[in-house]
């Protein structure tokens, strides 16, 4: 047990000093500003339900 906390507790400190280049992300996981994929809703959905509150739906309707 005293061994992996030793390692867990040194191997950050010798790893910071190394220069290992990692690869980056070409494009920076961005979310398209085209499309409407805004999904973050104020209403409780799912098993979180409070007493008294009803699920909200998040179908879609067009008109």
């Amino acid at each position: 047990m005293l061994v992996l906390f030793l390692v867990l507790l040194i191997a950050p400190l010798i790893a910071r000093n190394m220069s290992i280049s990692l690869p980056t992300i070409p494009m920076d996981l961005m979310q398209p500003l085209d499309a409407n994929n805004n999904d973050t809703t104020t209403d409780y959905t799912g098993a979180g339900l409070p007493k008294g509150y009803i699920a909200a739906s998040s179908a879609a309707t067009t008109s």
